[in-house]
């Protein structure tokens, strides 16, 4: 499920406990908490007394990102006080591995977030001790900024490497630039968890974000992971919305399954002369039963289960 998680940063300073309360009668999941130092970026946000205040007006998880240099420092102060996952920059930790650990220690999830110019080459070796991945779209340090387009893609590679390294619950989170118009796009690259600038514009409902996130991710996710070839466009209905959920859970429910799993991942014996040919024209019916054109081989590519069962 596509997580919505509003920039406190966003709202109105005066009124933050207002801000929260929105935020929950509209179907947030998370609070994105972001802590600037003016060293790390060119700008001053908040401390661990604010995150103190914050946790006390609601029951959202504070997701707390620390866009500070030396963040080793200052781990302990924010998870006292209230931080429910603390995410650090791998361009700001010199000891990376020992930061992440002693933010897990402390009973927090541990989080790890990247500028847009920095390499994914950079996670390789931390990304099994982190429970977030979080990419930045935007140069960090200011709010209201563009989309970098070319993210996506970056986006779509770090959901292909979690898969293959088998990664599932590592949660992979996109901050900046996130509105209703690329919202879709993100959440087709593989976004768990969507951090946006709902309090910019009051009208703005979460819900009806979700819908249409939601909806437009599955029609692109139902068809890779079914092989149909053909999904209709979304047209931002609910009954279709909740059509697309249907097809999704269903699939996930198959793909849980023990037996299937395991033929799943287990490697694929080599085919002989005889097997290919039979498999290739068992396919070409099936397909021909159905109405649709003849698979290629690529995309019988069986793919590795999702961890979580989708759910509206």
């Amino acid at each position: 499920m596509i997580k919505i998680a509003p920039s406190i940063l966003s709202a109105d300073f005066a009124r933050l406990a207002d801000a929260l309360q929105q935020a929950e009668e509209g179907g947030a999941d998370w609070i994105h908490v972001d802590c600037m130092d003016g060293h790390f970026v060119p700008n001053l946000t908040i401390g661990p007394p604010v995150v103190k205040a914050l946790k006390k007006e609601t029951n959202l998880p504070l997701d707390v990102h620390l866009m500070i240099e030396r963040p080793e420092n200052l781990i302990e102060a924010f998870i006292e006080a209230g931080a429910d996952s603390l995410t650090v920059h791998v361009e700001a930790s010199t000891h990376l591995h020992r930061t992440i650990q002693r933010i897990r220690d402390l009973g927090a999830k541990p989080g790890v977030s990247l500028n847009p110019s920095t390499a994914l080459s950079s996670l390789d070796e931390i990304l099994p001790y982190v429970d977030l991945v979080l990419v930045m779209s935007v140069n960090p340090g200011f709010g209201g900024q563009r989309y970098i387009p070319t993210i996506t893609d970056k986006i779509a590679k770090l959901r292909r490497t979690l898969e293959e390294r088998h990664l599932w619950p590592i949660e992979l989170e996109v901050d900046g630039g996130i509105t209703p118009k690329t919202l879709p796009d993100v959440a087709a690259a593989g976004t768990e968890v969507a951090q946006n600038l709902v309090y910019e514009d009051p009208e703005m409902y979460i819900q009806t974000q979700q819908r249409i996130l939601k909806g437009r991710a599955l029609a692109l996710r139902v068809a890779k992971h079914l092989n149909l070839s053909q999904v209709p466009e979304f047209n931002g209905s609910a009954p279709q919305a909740t059509a697309y959920w249907a097809m999704a859970s269903a699939h996930t429910a198959r793909a849980t399954d023990d037996r299937f799993r395991a033929e799943r991942i287990r490697p694929a014996a080599k085919p002989t002369a005889t097997t290919a040919a039979a498999a290739g024209n068992t396919a070409t019916g099936a397909s021909a039963a159905r109405g649709e054109a003849a698979c290629p081989p690529s995309c019988a590519v069986p793919t590795p289960p999702r961890r979580r069962a989708w759910a509206p």
